[in-house]
């Protein structure tokens, strides 16, 4: 004890100690303060007056003074100078300097001093740049000057009116900040004061540490007859130690903070510090709904001596986003009917917010058991009731709570239910069994089970009541087929054994003491080993303490009957979820002698979960997916509209320019330029799915065996290629070119994956049954059916992806490389997706990535679509009705349709062609219309011109593919198609072949 005591004392006297030295700090700095106001002052009287004259031969004129009235002539031929609020500063702290063995220094400083003498000093550089970053208005700290201990201090000066006349012209503006002033206090006075007390305070704790370790030494062979005293002590300072747990503060009458504590870290993430720097900071932490609330709350007991009416409950957001409630108790301070501040203290009750909604919820699934609950009171009206109660009976809620318990019973046990209810209330608890009527006047057997409880300060009945006449009538039944049941008994042991739901039994001390088979087999036990084992011992090492405490709960009467989700532990180590149903049974005395509980294996259906939500997550991104397909073609459709006119004025003029011009060679370089930009416009058209596709039957196998050695140069020298193509593989229906790019991109993206190391990319072909279960676990699985599938495999050896990475691999334009565009791997999505195929990609970092791209085989070969060679030489003739919403598309598309020997008649809308058709129908050769146009679109304008003229030629043109268009017109008569952006030459081809 006298350790302990010596440890108290020793540091009772440190942080008295240390609460002195930072007295002895803030002292100083209330003197650097009251310095700074002092200058301030005779600073801002003298900016006030212009500045003060003095004798020229006593102060020396300032050199940096920018003025044409620095130094004037009185009559009597006296010179004075004039000398500026900051020199006069200088002056005056030099002056204190000089006269004084430890002076109190003083510096007027700037980032942008006039006088060099004045620029900062690095400590004083660093404060000046806060207090302009707004950080503050003063800075401290306790350094060494002149070989002697000083508090240097520093606070700001913002730029006034009559500060312009000077600094106006180093581009200061009314309100800046622009210096500050440094003044150092000496300590070694303070220091002296503080070594007095210091020594003072020790000779008083020496003292005090002597007559407690002599009263401790004679109160040692009293000890045991005060340990009443002491316990009693001790705990009235442990209920202090608790209540320093809630957060204190104390608020001013100005608002602003004068103590927090410490707990306040924990509540709210913020330090004591933060808060008594910005007052505001209490504020800004209360939940928005409930901000109004807490300010009133505050207000309320500022006017008078008495505290609020109650406290409050608000919720505050800490610094980590959590939504915490705080019970909230203010009280106002006054001292002679003057108000001096709020004394407030918080206290986290989240738990019990938390709690209640529990409890709330708890409530609401009593209205939904099979079982009626009532609440009866002490003369036996039914005082309150779940739903169950009410609706199996025929009654409304406000019937049966107008009736009582014996109005509810049968005839023959009405007579009784007094007594019984008067054997409750002084036993505290009964079970039996009764009969209780309908609203439609028929009966049903009941099994109540009651207790009695403290209801709204009154004793009470709660009431389980149970439905058993389907019970009572097997229970007859069952008397009837006694004997037979006894023969069965056998037999129903082995069913019993054969269970899917494990069944357990345990005594009070937690040991197993029956089981059937199942409960041992889903542990991996013998049935010798199991029983008898501690039902503890199968469940996992750091779910065993709070499982323990469970089961002590449940034998003592804590909880009447249990149901929850567990891992248990096998023999063998592995693990497996369980869904554990049981309760308590108890011996007619009351006693727990026994707990039953079934335990279901929940693995399967934990892990169909998982596979659940990974789904839900798959589906979600292939939602985003699509729908940034759908941006990317609708960019790609009116990119083709621009692309067109670039396009068609340049095949014009390569037309029309003679062989060998000077302007020849830029012309066809303007081509190539336009090319690239239309195979851009392409690669987005593939991402969205909506990509020119040719569709043709083809051999995957044939494809990667032709590309080998195109993709030998392509990829890296440190990288080897290798093939595995699948034996017999089915053909598939595809565009080769698309199906070379997407080959091409995986092999240069492997290639880049192991960079400057040496390694392995992989290709590799085959076929497979894919079903929906492994479908669902691939990229674009959404409606694609189960059946056969040939694959094409791409792997590497390389860096590998985390999940991250993996998960925005198809978006457009994200990219890991530095120079690329981010467009590959989002065109093969395009492109398979178009394909109706679906991805599966697996990578880990460090162990290379395998993307395996899915097509449906295909049963029978689909023949290229072929495409008729043109004829340069090929003219027309008649009138072409050209139809399209975009002017430049009109004019270009003119001047082509001239070039090649046709009259030309333009529309910029479908309603505007059908008017000029039934004007001219019989003039008209052909109509080349736009699919996409406001008002009425292509589509719809092409039914009409049908209806006018069944014979009509129709040539549609659009950005998206020509599968993707005519698909809708088949069998309708739709003469032809062309593809934007198109060129000279190409809607030559097409026409040629039409006319």
């Amino acid at each position: 004890m006298i350790a302990v005591w010596t440890l108290f004392i020793v540091l009772l006297a440190a942080l008295t100690l240390h609460l002195q030295h930072l007295g002895t700090i803030r002292s100083a700095q209330s003197e650097a303060r009251d310095y700074f106001s002092l200058n301030r002052s005779y600073r801002a009287w003298a900016a006030g007056m212009g500045g003060l004259y003095v004798p020229a031969d006593k102060v020396a004129p300032n050199p940096y003074l920018d003025s044409r009235r620095r130094t004037l002539t009185t009559r009597e031929g006296k010179e004075l100078t004039l000398v500026n609020p900051a020199y006069m500063t200088r002056i005056v702290f030099e002056s204190l300097k000089a006269s004084s063995p430890n002076p109190v220094v003083s510096k007027i400083t700037s980032l942008k001093p006039l006088n060099p003498s004045n620029a900062p000093d690095p400590w004083e550089r660093e404060a000046l740049a806060a207090f302009e970053r707004g950080e503050g208005a003063e800075r401290t700290e306790v350094t060494t000057l002149y070989g002697k201990p000083y508090l240097r201090f520093m606070s700001r000066f913002m730029t006034e009116q009559d500060c312009l006349d000077c600094h106006g012209q180093q581009g200061y503006r009314l309100g800046d900040v622009r210096g500050g002033i440094a003044i150092s206090i000496p300590l070694a006075g303070y220091y002296a004061t503080e070594s007095r007390n210091r020594n003072n305070q020790l000779a008083g704790y020496l003292l005090l540490w002597g007559v407690g370790s002599t009263g401790i030494a004679l109160s040692s062979r009293r000890r045991s007859a005060y340990q009443d005293k002491l316990r009693e002590s001790e705990e009235k300072f442990r209920t202090i130690c608790d209540w320093t747990q809630d957060w204190e503060y104390w608020i001013d009458q100005h608002g602003a903070m004068k103590y927090v504590s410490p707990s306040c870290l924990e509540h709210t993430g913020y330090r004591p510090e933060e808060f008594l720097e910005d007052p505001d900071l209490v504020s800004s932490l209360v939940h928005p709904e409930d901000l109004h609330l807490f300010h009133e709350h505050l207000v309320q007991g500022s006017a008078a001596e008495q505290p609020p009416s109650q406290s409050i409950e608000y919720r505050i957001v800490t610094r980590d986003g959590l939504v915490r409630w705080m019970h909230h108790a203010c009280r106002p301070v006054f001292s002679r009917g003057q108000y001096l501040g709020h004394r407030v203290s918080s206290r986290d009750v989240t738990e019990r917010k938390l709690a209640q909604q529990e409890l709330a919820v708890r409530a609401e699934l009593l209205n939904w058991v099979s079982d009626s609950v009532l609440v009866i009171d002490r003369s036996g009206r039914i005082v309150d009731a779940n739903e169950t109660s009410w609706r199996t009976r025929g009654f409304t809620r406000v019937e049966l709570l107008s009736m009582s318990f014996a109005d509810l019973s049968s005839a023959e046990h009405a007579a009784r239910v007094g007594q019984r209810l008067e054997s409750i209330f002084e036993k505290g608890a009964a079970f039996l069994e009764s009969e209780h009527r309908l609203k439609d006047g028929g009966t049903i057997h009941v099994e109540v089970n009651t207790r009695v409880i403290d209801y709204r300060g009154e004793p009470a009945i709660l009431s389980s009541i149970r439905d058993i006449t389907e019970r009572r009538r097997a229970e007859q039944s069952l008397r009837q087929a006694e004997a037979a049941l006894r023969e069965n008994e056998s037999k129903l042991r082995v069913i019993f054994d054969v269970m899917q739901a494990g069944i357990i039994q345990m005594d009070p001390a937690g040991v197993v003491s029956f089981a059937n088979q199942r409960m041992a087999e889903m542990l991996g036990l013998p049935m010798a080993e199991l029983l008898g084992s501690a039902y503890c011992s199968h469940i996992p090492a750091e779910q065993r303490q709070a499982a323990q405490l469970h089961l002590q709960q449940l034998l003592d009467r804590e909880t009447e009957s249990f149901h929850y989700e567990r891992r248990y532990q096998r023999k063998d180590g592995s693990e497996f979820w369980g869904y554990i149903t049981g309760r308590r049974l108890t011996a007619p005395d009351g006693r727990s002698y026994s707990l039953v509980a079934t335990i279901a294996d929940m693995t399967e259906l934990k892990s169909a979960e998982e596979k659940r939500h990974k789904s839900e997550q798959q589906m979600l991104h292939v939602q985003k997916l699509e729908s940034l397909g759908v941006l990317a073609g609708g960019i790609a459709h009116d990119f083709n509209n621009i692309l067109l006119a670039i396009m068609g004025n340049v095949s014009l003029a390569l037309y029309r320019v003679s062989p060998g011009s000077a302007v020849e060679p830029h012309l066809q370089q303007i081509e190539r330029a336009a090319e690239k930009a239309a195979d851009l416009a392409r690669q987005m058209l593939a991402y969205s799915g909506k990509g020119r596709f040719v569709l043709e039957s083809l051999d995957l196998n044939q494809l990667v065996q032709e590309m080998t050695a195109m993709l030998e140069v392509s990829i890296s020298k440190k990288a080897a290629l290798r093939c595995h193509l699948g034996q017999k593989l089915p053909c598939i229906v595809a565009d080769p070119t698309q199906m070379r790019q997407i080959v091409m991109n995986l092999a240069i993206n492997a290639s880049e994956a192991i960079g400057e190391r040496s390694g392995v990319i992989s290709i590799a072909t085959g076929s497979r049954f894919c079903d929906r279960g492994y479908l669902c676990e691939t990229w674009l699985n959404d409606e694609l059916p189960e059946g056969d599938y040939v694959f094409l495999e791409v792997a590497d050896t390389g860096c590998g992806m985390d999940q991250e990475t993996i998960g925005r691999i198809f978006e457009p334009f994200f990219t890991t490389k530095f120079t690329g565009r981010g467009l590959g791997m989002a065109a093969i999505l395009g492109i398979v997706r178009g394909h109706k195929g679906a991805i599966k990609v697996y990578s880990e970092p460090g162990r290379g990535s395998s993307f395996r791209v899915y097509f449906p085989s295909s049963g029978e070969p689909v023949l290229p679509i072929g495409r008729a060679p043109g004829c340069e030489q090929w003219r027309g003739e008649g009138t072409v009705l050209l139809v399209d919403d975009e002017e430049t598309i009109r004019a270009i598309g003119s001047e082509m349709l001239s070039e090649l020997g046709f009259d030309v008649l333009n529309a910029a809308d479908g309603r505007e062609a059908l008017q000029l058709y039934r004007l001219k129908g019989d003039q008209i050769t052909l109509v080349l219309m736009d699919l996409n146009m406001p008002q009425l679109s292509g589509e719809e304008t092409f039914h009409e011109l049908r209806s006018i003229d069944p014979l009509v030629r129709v040539v549609l043109s659009s950005g998206f593919s020509e599968q993707e268009v005519t698909r809708k017109f088949l069998g309708k008569g739709l003469a032809g198609f062309v593809q934007k952006p198109y060129t000279l030459g190409t809607l030559r081809d097409t026409l040629s072949r039409l006319l």
